[in-house]
């Protein structure tokens, strides 16, 4: 955490510093002091967003697939068969 604390004002002073030299530099300051963070936003998508969204998917294709008679266990633990389904709501019995 003590990194984080020192890269930030690092990148702050570098990107205020850029501008005395050529006019292109407080642009590639500002690129430079961006990068990280969107590199973080890149990682977050692909090791959280992106699982999350697969597990959406692969649930949704369960409930598809699940018919009245088919035996299941809730995410509680209780086991028991589907009477019924409906658009939102899967009615079992035990």
């Amino acid at each position: 955490m003590n990194l984080f604390y020192t890269l930030i004002p690092t990148y702050l002073m570098s990107a205020a510093g850029a501008g005395t030299g050529e006019e292109g530099a407080g642009l590639q300051g500002m690129l430079t002091m961006l990068l990280p963070f969107a590199l973080i936003i890149g990682f977050m998508y692909f090791f959280s967003i992106r699982p999350q969204k697969k597990k959406e998917k692969e649930l949704k294709a369960k409930l598809e697939a699940m018919r009245p008679g088919d035996n299941i266990m809730t995410i509680g633990g209780i086991v028991g068969r589907v009477a019924n389904i409906t658009a939102d709501e899967v009615t079992i019995y035990t």
